[in-house]
């Protein structure tokens, strides 16, 4: 009796083993990814609402933040505290990135739109990205990469795009995602040329080619992960979390 009820325990795990394994394979697209679990080795309370997109400073000393609820941009320190602020026109802001010492960028999810503006709020230049037109599914990171004068974009779902435009917001390429539940933030790596893509639905970052292709990715335990950082010089990154209105600091291997 004691044999046959091992050989059913072990059944049931065999089971379960293999019904878990096809999810995590349903989720990155049949890849084998080796994911990893990160230190979490710090947070700070981040003091305004709906935190969703976040980039260093251009000289690194900071960090630029949007809320989609005030339509501003917020100026922190390396543990949330506020410095500045630049109230913007623009609705339903979720990415930003520093384009240079005078100007960022910025996605606007329900016009699917992506503008450059200066620090003082003013729009440089501005286009309508064409994705899809569900609700709440569009326009939702980007980086910039410096030496091509490009910028990476990312569409939530529905399709998950990773969309490439020139300086002057000029469609180049666009690219369908489908190794995440959805895409919340992208980061550009100078230091091996990598995109770090981030998923809100997934809790997960996945570590990218330029093309989009994922060679890695590490879990992140955080509510609602809508920005994210790296710092290759300390190996850690950091994650911004909408709901909890907090920014994680992770260690990375």
């Amino acid at each position: 009796m004691l044999n046959k009820l091992g050989i059913i325990f072990i059944v049931i795990i065999a089971i379960s083993f293999l019904i878990n394994c096809s999810e995590s394979k349903l989720e990155n697209n049949g890849m084998n990814i080796n994911v990893e679990n990160p230190e979490l080795i710090d947070s700070y309370k981040l003091y305004f609402p709906e935190p969703s997109g976040i980039c260093f400073t251009f000289n690194n000393d900071a960090f630029w933040s949007i809320s989609d609820q005030t339509e501003t941009i917020y100026k922190i320190s390396y543990k949330g505290e506020i410095l500045d602020s630049i109230i913007l026109q623009e609705k339903d802001l979720e990415g930003i990135t520093a384009v240079d010492e005078n100007t960022l960028a910025v996605v606007c999810e329900l016009e699917r739109k992506v503008a450059i503006i200066d620090l003082s709020g003013n729009v440089i230049r501005e286009n309508i990205i064409e994705t899809n037109d569900i609700f709440n599914s569009g326009l939702e990171g980007i980086t910039y990469v410096p030496s091509d004068s490009v910028f990476f974009v990312l569409n939530e779902k529905d399709p998950g795009l990773l969309i490439k435009l020139d300086k002057e917001l000029n469609l180049l390429e666009t690219k369908e995602l489908n190794f995440a539940k959805d895409y919340s933030s992208i980061f550009y790596s100078e230091f091996d040329s990598s995109l770090w893509i981030l998923s809100d639905e997934s809790l997960q970052v996945f570590k990218c080619d330029i093309e989009g292709n994922v060679k890695s990715a590490y879990r992140v335990e955080v509510p609602q992960p809508e920005g994210f950082v790296l710092d290759t010089d300390n190996n850690i990154f950091y994650v911004v979390s909408d709901s909890a209105e907090k920014i994680y600091i992770y260690k990375y291997k």
